[in-house]
This record gives C-alpha cells, sequence and structure tokens, in this order.
C-alpha cells in the first residue's frame, strides 16, 4: 500500500512602490510555512509601510505568518526628510524661514537686507553665499543658516573757513540718516 502526500502551495506576491524595492516578488510557500521577503529602501529613502499576509517587520526583513492562502505584501518607501531653517538679526531676513528638504538635496535661501543695510555674513548647513542666494551643501540631517546684517554707513567729514570750526570734524552716519553738526 502506497500513500501519496499532497502538500498545498500557496503563491506569496511582493509589490513596491516608488522609493524602493522588494524581493523576492513572487514565491510558493508550503502549507504552513512563513515567507520572508527583503525591503530594499532607495538612496535618500525609508520604510514607509509594509503590510499583507498577516506578517512582522523586523529591520529590512518581513515575515509573513503561517501561510494559509495566496496572499499579497505590499510595501511603501517615503523619502528622508530634513529641516532646514533660516534666521536673521535686525536689518534682514532669510526667506524661506523653514523648508523640509529631502536628504542628498539642496537648500536655496534668499538673504534680503533690509533699507540702508547690507549682508555682513550667511553661514551654516555647510553652504555657500553668490549674492543675496544662498545655497546649502548635500543635507544629511536638520541646520541652520544664519545671517548677519550690518548698517550701510559713510564718512561725512566738516571743513571749515579760518575763524570757524565744526564739531565733530568726521562722523560716520548711517545711509538714510542726517549728519547734525555742533
Amino acid at each position: 500500500v502506497s500513500m501519496t502526500v499532497t502538500v498545498k502551495t500557496y503563491l506569496v506576491t511582493a509589490i513596491s512602490g516608488t522609493g524602493g524595492s522588494v524581493s523576492p516578488q513572487q514565491q510558493e510557500v508550503e502549507e504552513g510555512a512563513k515567507a520572508d521577503v527583503i525591503l530594499t529602501p532607495d538612496e535618500h529613502y525609508r520604510i514607509a509601510r509594509v503590510e499583507g499576509c498577516n506578517g512582522t517587520l523586523n529591520g529590512d526583513t518581513y515575515t509573513t505568518d503561517e501561510v494559509v492562502a495566496d496572499c499579497e505584501i505590499s510595501a511603501t518607501f517615503e523619502p528622508i526628510m530634513f529641516t532646514v531653517t533660516g534666521a536673521g538679526n535686525e536689518g534682514g531676513s532669510i526667506t524661506p524661514s523653514s523648508q523640509k528638504v529631502q536628504e542628498g538635496s539642496v537648500a536655496i535661501l534668499t538673504v534680503t537686507a533690509d533699507d540702508h543695510f547690507q549682508i555682513s555674513s550667511a553661514e551654516g548647513c555647510e553652504g555657500t553665499l553668490d549674492g543675496d542666494i544662498y545655497t546649502t551643501s548635500e543635507v544629511s540631517g536638520d541646520c541652520e543658516v544664519v545671517a548677519t546684517f550690518e548698517p550701510i554707513l559713510f564718512s561725512v567729514t566738516g571743513t571749515a573757513n579760518e575763524g570757524g570750526s565744526i564739531t565733530p570734524a568726521s562722523q560716520e552716519v548711517q545711509e538714510g540718516s542726517v549728519a547734525t553738526e555742533m
């Protein structure tokens, strides 16, 4: 007497969205066994969510529950984002004051001096200032760009003819202001 035992198998299918991949995409699993699927985010992405086949995620491996029917695993990935903030002192501003930037990308900020002020410096996020445009290096974490501004100053010198004097003989005056004599 010979008996033939038939083992049922089921198809476990894995799909992913933009930003990563799953492997294997299809596998046959014996009834009652578990299946593993490896999730691989693309550079600058991370696993956002994975579901299906009553499984659990441990690191980058998704393990199904015991398979008792064909089932599907769905994985989604999201960009890794960081916040770049801009701050200025009296005399100007940076826009935008805050922005989300994907890891590996650069942020571009505009540094604007108020009337009668000029940009003194801008630094942070390993960036560079070109005119009034500040460009960060590739962002790898939250960071801040700080700009400082200074008044635009002019020297006003007074000269008097013989028999008189001007006090002070010289003074610095902010652009847009009036020099006064004593």
